[in-house]
């Protein structure tokens, strides 16, 4: 979208001309707020980090390392919405 396209929008929605001014100075960078996929990311790794901390350090992770002998190479977190179906049927199977 241009620059001009949106500052005409802008000024019919609030009723007077608008100007779009961007600032990319590092200043205004670092103290904007983070994005919603910023914030999304940092909770899913929290989340990540937590979870694998938790398995890690589980008795019975442990007991089984220390039988077998070796060690976790990589823990992968699946998503619930994962085990969910990706589309649901619309409509009833014929009777037959």
């Amino acid at each position: 979208m241009s620059r001009s396209l949106v500052e005409s929008e802008l000024g019919k929605a609030l009723g007077r001309p608008m100007k779009l001014v961007e600032d990319t100075s590092p200043q205004a960078f670092q103290s904007a707020p983070r994005s919603i996929a910023e914030v999304e990311a940092a909770d899913r790794a929290t989340r990540e980090r937590i979870i694998e901390e938790k398995v890690r350090e589980h008795p019975a992770t442990r007991a089984v390392l220390r039988h077998l002998g070796g060690g976790i190479e990589h823990i992968q977190v699946l998503d619930a919405s994962a085990d969910r179906p990706a589309t649901a049927p619309t409509e009833d199977p014929p009777d037959e």
